[in-house]
Order: structure tokens, then sequence, then C-alpha cells
């Protein structure tokens, strides 16, 4: 990947606020396996599009430089992003129903641009793909799965079974629990909370991650909630 000024990738790879929130707007207008494809291409996206943004405007505030030539962020060892690709535009068109295609569109254009970069993502998804087919999880399944596997000392300790486990619970938990109106409820969120807390200790969940896995998992119920009351 791009290496910014700083020695770094070129990107911050924290999962902005901002991007969370524009990948929550297109669970509207799509199923779960294709929702789950355009989050990883959001990612992608948002990964090499720091750097790039980043020296755009400092190309655009130089006048003796063009921020629209490619040469000037091939020289820097940065991914040029065209138009089509860059966050700003993908952020705008977040609502609209043909939003799958336009990532798809974004991603085809940056590795017609950038050969290096050819073939990287449809490899992740593939693997994506075919990790999730042995877990055997249902869409929901897998979303607290990834929830859980965030913590990469998790995976090493626990492994994808006791994880495979703990994710189905998870799901047999908050549609046993959860009401539509959960999310402005203290007191059932507190019950949420506990409930959560002690799967967690139950399985031997890593104890220095378990308040950022709490936080995961019930941010990840809040959608699945909203979900289940769009089809109710």
């Amino acid at each position: 990947m791009a290496q910014g000024k700083n020695g770094s990738n070129g990107a911050n790879f924290g999962f902005e606020e901002k991007m969370w929130q524009t990948a929550d707007k297109l669970r509207n207008n799509m199923d779960a396996a294709e929702y789950k494809h355009v989050v990883l291409g959001l990612i992608f996206l948002k990964y090499i599009s720091d750097a790039f943004e980043e020296k755009h405007a400092e190309l655009a505030g130089d006048n003796y430089s063009d921020a629209e030539d490619p040469d000037e962020y091939l020289a820097e060892n940065i991914f040029w992003v065209p138009p089509e690709a860059r966050w700003t535009y993908i952020e705008k068109s977040a609502k609209l129903p043909e939003i799958g295609k336009i990532v798809d569109d974004a991603m085809s254009a940056i590795e017609k641009d950038n050969q290096t970069l050819k073939g990287v993502l449809a490899k992740k998804i593939r693997d994506s793909d075919k990790h999730d087919e042995d877990l055997g999880l249902s869409a929901e399944e897998i979303a607290f799965y990834d929830a859980l596997a965030a913590n990469n000392s998790a995976v090493d300790v626990l492994g994808d079974e006791t994880l495979r486990l703990m994710a189905v619970e998870l799901v047999g938990l908050i549609r046993n629990n959860a009401t539509i109106d959960w999310t402005v409820r203290k007191n059932i969120q507190a019950k949420m909370r506990v409930s959560v807390k002690k799967l967690l200790k139950k399985y031997g969940y890593p104890s220095d991650m378990q308040l950022l896995a709490t936080k995961n998992i019930l941010e990840q119920a809040e959608m699945m909630c909203r979900d289940i009351a769009m089809v109710a």
C-alpha cells in the first residue's frame, strides 16, 4: 500500500464514524450478502483515499502543481484516485439505490489506474466468502462473529469454533430480549449489556477487550433490530 510521509500506510485505518454512518445507510438498499461486499469495498476505498485526499489538498494550494495530475501522486508513492472513486463522491451517493454498483465501479476505476491493486479486493472478498461458508453461519450470525473477531487476540485464544458458537448464541440472545424501541429504554439496554458481558465471560473472551466487544455487539444488535422492524 502507499506510504505516507509519516511512514505509515498513508491512511488512517480506524473505522471512522462517518464511514460507518454511510455504510449503515446502505442497509436499506440491499440484502445482507451484498451489504457485506459493499462494506468491504468502502473499507478499501477509504483506506487508499486518505493519503490521496491529503496530497490533493496540498497540491491544490500550490500554484505550480496540478492536483489532477496522476504523476504527482505516483512520484510520492500514493495511489491515484479518479474522481468517480473519491470518498467525497461515494459519501454523497450513499442514499442512492444503485450504491452497490457505484462502489463496484469505483473499485474498478482505481484498479484500472493502479495496476498493482488489480484483483486485490476481489481476492479478499473471495477469501471472506469461503471463510463464511466454512463457518456455516447465517448473515446475522456472521455479523456478530465479525464483531467478536475484530479483536485478533480473541481469534488466537478462542479460535473460530468458539467464536462461531458465541455468534449463534448472541443472535438468539438479541432476538429473545430486544424490543423495537430498546435503544431508547435504559432498563432494556442495561439488561442487554449485562447479558452480553456474561456471555463474554462464559466463553473466556479476553478481559482487556470485553468493553470494546460489548460496544461492537450492541451496535450490531441495534442494526439487527432495525432490520427486523423493517420486515415486521
